[in-house]
């Protein structure tokens, strides 16, 4: 989550890094502030869409007509759901807990949990940082000086390589000496 949502790299930047239990727990920040405005501006485009078909979709709930019942109930949730889908990835939170070989990933919307994993990782070397490039763009192809500036970098990939030797995704983010301060952070627990 690491591209769009950031995890603290420094201890001492509370409340998104906490020690307790004699582990630590590193939470994610929120969007910033830009994608506010694009919330903003979905939810008004969502209102003036409501308001237009506000009196056709009643008129469609008052017909004996059960298919423009059901097609008006249907819009009506969807014009409820929406927004809260839309406002859930604002208060969105993905938190890790280390203690030792013991880790956790808990994700939350509006502060409630909604998925809980509970993982123990490899004694010897448990994180990895992996590169991704997907696709080079033609930039990265012809490898010119004066086009190193649109070049596709990739991301890179956090990994917690757990005792059963499997991998689990931690983070993505397209700083790698992020991911390594983070992997420093945990390593002290």
């Amino acid at each position: 989550m690491g591209l769009i949502y950031q995890f603290p790299i420094k201890e001492g930047e509370s409340p998104q890094i906490e020690e307790k239990e004699g582990g630590i727990s590193l939470g994610s920040y929120g969007l910033p502030m830009i994608f506010w405005g694009y919330l903003a501006a979905f939810l008004s485009v969502l209102l003036i869409m409501f308001l237009a078909v506000k009196n056709p979709l009643y008129k469609m709930l008052t017909m004996d007509d059960y298919i423009n019942q059901k097609l008006a109930l249907l819009m009506i949730i969807t014009f409820v759901s929406l927004p809260l889908i839309a406002i859930g990835f604002f208060f969105y939170q993905k938190n890790f807990y280390k203690r030792k070989n013991l880790f956790s990933i808990q994700q939350k919307v509006f502060g409630l949990p909604f998925q809980k994993k509970e993982l123990e990782l490899s004694t010897s070397n448990p994180f990895s940082i992996v590169h991704s490039l997907e696709t080079p763009n033609m930039a990265k192809i012809h490898n010119e000086p004066e086009m190193r500036a649109f070049q596709n970098q990739g991301y890179f990939e956090l990994f917690g390589n757990l005792s059963n030797g499997s991998k689990v995704l931690l983070d993505r983010n397209n700083r790698k000496s992020d991911l390594n301060r983070i992997i420093e952070i945990f390593n002290k627990y």
